[in-house]
C-alpha cells in the first residue's frame, strides 16, 4: 500500500537547469517499507532507485536525510527544488514524515498548482 508520493521540481531556465525528483513510499509484504526515488532532467527518463527498508523508522530516516539534500541544492546546483504536487494515503499525514523546515521550504511555496490530496491507493 503507497503511503505517501512526493514531486519536486527545479527549473532556472536562465542556466538550463530542469530537475525532476520523485520520492514514493510504500508499505510492502512482511512489514517492509519501500523508498522509490526517481530522478533526472525533466522529460527524460532518468533513474530509478528502490530502497528496503525493515522499519517505517529507518524508511523516515531515509526520507529525511534525502529531503535535506534536496533542501541544499541551491549550493549544488543553483536554484532550488520546489513541490509540485504531493499525495498521501487516507491515513497518513505528511508531518509525520516531513520535519518542519521541510515542510515551511517544500509546502510553502510550491513552483506550480498544490496538489495535497488523500487517496485511498495509488
Amino acid at each position: 500500500m503507497s503511503v505517501f508520493y512526493l514531486k519536486l521540481r527545479a527549473v532556472d531556465r536562465d542556466r538550463n537547469i530542469d530537475r525532476d525528483y520523485d520520492i514514493l513510499v510504500l508499505n510492502v509484504l512482511f512489514g517492509c517499507w519501500g523508498v522509490t526515488l526517481a530522478f533526472g532532467r525533466h522529460g527524460t527518463r532518468g533513474i530509478l532507485k528502490n530502497y528496503v527498508f525493515d522499519s517505517q523508522e529507518e524508511a523516515q530516516r531515509f526520507v529525511y536525510k534525502t529531503l535535506q539534500k534536496r533542501l541544499r541544492a541551491p549550493k549544488r546546483i543553483g536554484c532550488p527544488y520546489r513541490l509540485v504536487s504531493a499525495e498521501t494515503s487516507t491515513d497518513q499525514d505528511l508531518s509525520s514524515w516531513l520535519v518542519s523546515e521541510q515542510q515551511d521550504r517544500f509546502v510553502g511555496e510550491p513552483l506550480f498548482n498544490q496538489k495535497l490530496t488523500k487517496t485511498k491507493s495509488f
